[in-house]
């Protein structure tokens, strides 16, 4: 009688180790959700990056003109923060530190919500919906150029450099980066649903 009672309490043991195992490992997997309009770029519009929002120019990475130079309106740049995704990757989950120089630094709770935005794979949470209107180079791409594609690690600098002439005879690999949004093959990674949206319209249109 006592073995079979030994028996159904050691069962009972395992099933209460198992469950509590396997709540665990939810509780691990599920990540919360981020949200890079709402979360994340208010971390990257202030604080330690600041003097990339001055609005002068004066940094190669103008994430915003939160001073209010522009013109007397706030302005945020959300497809050069989210082209800047692996360097914020760096940052918090790597080096520790500033890309650049400077010793600044995130807060241990801003660098884990950039931690769990990258984790959950950068969602961009913008409703870019569909580019309509004229598309040009000279009002549109160039500005997608200059501010997400070049730098001296980027495009203009150990990449080819890029220009209206050379993305209309690159247009067949252009074309292929942007058809699925996922940019394959690209090393400056996914860019963001407004940038690709652009792209596939100036393509559609003739690249003008």
């Amino acid at each position: 009688m006592k073995k079979g009672i030994l028996i159904a309490g050691l069962i009972g043991t395992a099933m209460v180790y198992l469950t509590s195992c396997y709540n665990n490992k939810k509780d691990i997997a599920a990540l919360p959700t981020v949200s890079f309009v709402n979360e994340v770029t208010p971390i990257v519009t202030s604080g330690a990056c600041g003097c990339h929002n001055n609005g002068k120019g004066t940094q190669i990475v103008q994430f915003s003109n939160i001073l209010k130079q522009n013109h007397g309106v706030d302005t945020i740049n959300y497809d050069i923060i989210y082209g800047k995704k692996a360097l914020l990757a760096k940052w918090v989950d790597s080096s520790g530190s500033h890309p650049g120089m400077g010793g600044v630094s995130f807060t241990p709770e801003e660098a884990l919500v950039i931690h769990n935005w990258l984790a959950l794979g950068a969602p961009d949470d913008r409703s870019a919906g569909p580019v309509t209107g004229n598309i040009t180079y000279a009002a549109n791409i160039a500005t997608i150029v200059s501010s997400v594609c070049s730098g001296s690690s980027c495009h203009g600098g150990i990449s080819v450099t890029l220009n209206q002439a050379k993305l209309i005879s690159d247009k067949s690999i252009l074309t292929g980066f942007v058809t699925d949004g996922q940019w394959s093959g690209h090393g400056g990674g996914k860019q963001s649903s407004t940038v690709t949206a652009t792209l596939k319209t100036w393509i559609s249109q003739g690249m003008q």
